[in-house]
């Protein structure tokens, strides 16, 4: 008995666990200012500085300190500034403020100049703005139209401005006063007067902003509860977890001693949730891919991401004795329903008994109506334009299209982190091909004609009965 207490304290002192991350427990004070103060409210620093600030806010997991915020404190204290802001007087402003971190905006290169139009652009087109833009961006547009509200004389142009845009957002740890991340944002937009251009080119960047935000300031939760595949976890909406948004849960890390000396082994990845109700502090979520245990206490970090897979897959079919490589692209393979595109080569059997050479872009949907976080099945529909050739009795080498939508079952099994095997079963409800043609000719001049057949019957290809298919996707993350 002493000796196996002896031995589960000899391991417990080598080997320990702690959570792999902390838990986001509020919100984040954020300090948010241009590189150059000195350039005033309308300059495009403090404008780009503007929509940093407002999404940042949309995601609701930042106090936002700006320049307002900062001014007044630095009002009360009979302090000011202005001028390039040094890396030092950010921390300084960070503590006055009370920050947790900066964010100093800076603009790389911009931008605009008329150029030729490469075709006529109505008034109606310029002045036209997608549903999809926000009021924040719509306000700082207004700033910089004051800013141009009347046309350059020498502009030649003035109709069709190009407006290009790089600017740079650094974090700094107030603390320290380290820069520890920094991104770039990238816009370019040809079109319409100044104010139009300008206005395309910040709807750009804003939508760069929210991702890379995201990315940077990542939430950290922990699993309360698990009931199956049902998750309860820690933070909600009050710390800006939405519907849909996915995690990864993660195993503690590993704590191991040697030698009086402590290493640690950064915990394994286990599986991706996603949160199916948000409330103010915690929020629900079912667990979509596991590839080991999960257990409650087990660390979730946000996957701000969007996933996406590669499909590498065999299909054949016994009736035109098919045999192809299909490789596509699958969007949003997590969810219900998903798009693929890619393309197939292949050798096909026509009526002669010939191997013809067919090559294939398609584009899918597929929809899960069992979907599992080890397996799930579903239904696919499947529109591939193939292009076949082989010669005719001349010889001359001829080629014809072909449009066959095909319907078919898919399953899906989980063999790792970032592989699953899939299989499939497929029906083509209709085949659309044309005649066998050749090109004579060269440039205006080429015109297609029929293939020559001995027999005066053309071979063709007509694919019937079940294609099979098997392959594997790649999950990128």
């Amino acid at each position: 008995m002493k000796l196996n207490l002896l031995f589960i304290f000899i391991l417990s002192a080598v080997f320990s666990q702690s959570k792999v991350h902390n838990v986001t427990e509020e919100k984040e004070k954020l300090l948010i200012l241009p590189a150059d103060k000195g350039k005033g409210r309308k300059s495009i620093e403090s404008t780009v500085t503007g929509l940093v600030s407002s999404e940042a806010i949309n995601l609701n997991r930042f106090e936002i300190l700006d320049r307002n915020n900062l001014e007044k404190t630095l009002n009360e204290q009979k302090l000011q500034m202005s001028g390039i802001i040094r890396d030092d007087e950010v921390v300084n402003y960070g503590e006055i403020s009370s920050a947790d971190e900066a964010l100093v905006v800076s603009i790389l290169s911009f931008g605009q100049r008329g150029v030729p139009p490469k075709k006529e652009r109505s008034d109606k087109d310029d002045d036209e703005k997608g549903f999809w833009e926000r009021v924040g961006t719509e306000l700082a547009v207004g700033v910089i139209r004051s800013m141009f509200s009347h046309n350059d004389p020498k502009e030649k142009y003035p109709h069709n401005i190009q407006t290009s845009l790089q600017a740079e957002v650094r974090k700094i740890d107030i603390e320290t006063g380290e820069s520890t991340h920094s991104f770039k944002l990238y816009g370019e937009y040809t079109g319409g007067t100044r104010a139009v251009s300008l206005g395309k080119v910040l709807n750009q960047i804003r939508s760069q902003i929210s991702a890379k935000l995201r990315k940077m300031f990542l939430l950290k939760s922990e699993i309360l509860e698990r009931d199956g595949n049902r998750l309860t976890m820690l933070l909600g909406s009050e710390l800006g977890v939405k519907k849909g948004s996915i995690f990864e849960i993660m195993k503690p890390d590993v704590h191991k001693i040697i030698q009086d000396r402590e290493f640690i082994l950064p915990g394994k990845s286990a599986g991706l949730v996603r949160v199916a109700n948000s409330g103010d502090d915690v929020s629900e979520g079912t667990i979509i891919r596991q590839y080991r245990g999960i257990e409650e206490g087990y660390s979730l970090i946000e996957k701000p991401q969007y996933f996406g897979g590669w499909v590498i897959s065999g299909m054949y079919n016994e009736s035109v004795s098919e045999k192809r490589l299909d490789i596509g692209y699958e969007f949003f393979p997590f969810s219900r329903f998903s798009f693929t595109a890619g393309g197939a080569l292949g050798v096909v059997t026509d009526s002669r008994n010939d191997k013809d050479f067919k090559g294939s872009l398609m584009v899918g949907m597929n929809f899960r109506f069992i979907h599992t976080r080890f397996i799930s099945l579903g239904a696919s529909l499947n529109l591939p334009l193939s292009l076949i050739f082989r010669q005719d009795d001349q010889p001359e080498n001829v080629h014809k299209f072909q449009f066959t939508p095909t319907l078919g079952l898919n399953t899906e099994f989980l063999v790792s982190k970032t592989k699953d095997v899939v299989l499939g079963l497929h029906y083509v409800f209709i085949d659309k091909s044309d005649r066998w043609v050749y090109t004579e000719g060269k440039g205006a001049e080429a015109i297609n004609l029929h293939g020559v057949w001995s027999d005066r019957v053309e071979p063709s290809v007509n694919p019937a009965g079940l294609y099979f298919s098997v392959g594997i996707r790649i999950i990128n993350f």
